[in-house]
């Protein structure tokens, strides 16, 4: 059987998310946490809108998972500046943390990802995925 690119794409997203959760299980974070927790550290002050643009989930999803990190204490929701209808997302203490915690384990999963390629092979596949989501984005 030939695996098209979308069929190898979606299974390696699937076997990435399945490591990582196996990875981080015992700090009681799931993948989808980990991405929003990771993506909240780098650009503090998001809105739930720019999370779900910059993490390519739908907004109800995010505002899901959002729930469960404020819950848990590792996200603050702050009314945003300039729009009182809208937050801007910061991880708290416990979730900056957390975070550092998570960090290695979730760079060996990339490095079980990408065991036996070569850097020139490695910067050559993410100039290639890039290509493709910037094919994808384009109207």
């Amino acid at each position: 059987m030939e695996r098209t690119i979308g069929h190898l794409i979606h299974f390696i997203h699937v076997k990435l998310k399945q490591d990582l959760n196996m990875r981080v299980h015992c700090f009681d974070v799931t993948s989808e946490q980990w991405d929003l927790l990771n993506s909240i550290y780098l650009e503090e002050g998001l809105s739930q809108k720019t999370l779900a643009q910059k993490t390519a989930k739908d907004e109800a999803s995010v505002t899901r998972i959002l729930d469960k990190l404020v819950a848990k204490g590792f996200v603050s929701k702050k009314y945003h500046c300039e729009d009182k209808r809208s937050y801007s997302l910061y991880l708290t203490e416990e979730g900056k943390e957390l975070r550092n915690k998570i960090y290695p384990y979730a760079l060996g999963t990339l490095d079980k990802a990408m065991f036996g390629l070569s850097p020139e092979e490695i910067r050559l596949f993410k100039q290639l995925l890039l290509r493709i989501s910037h094919n994808l984005e384009q109207k």
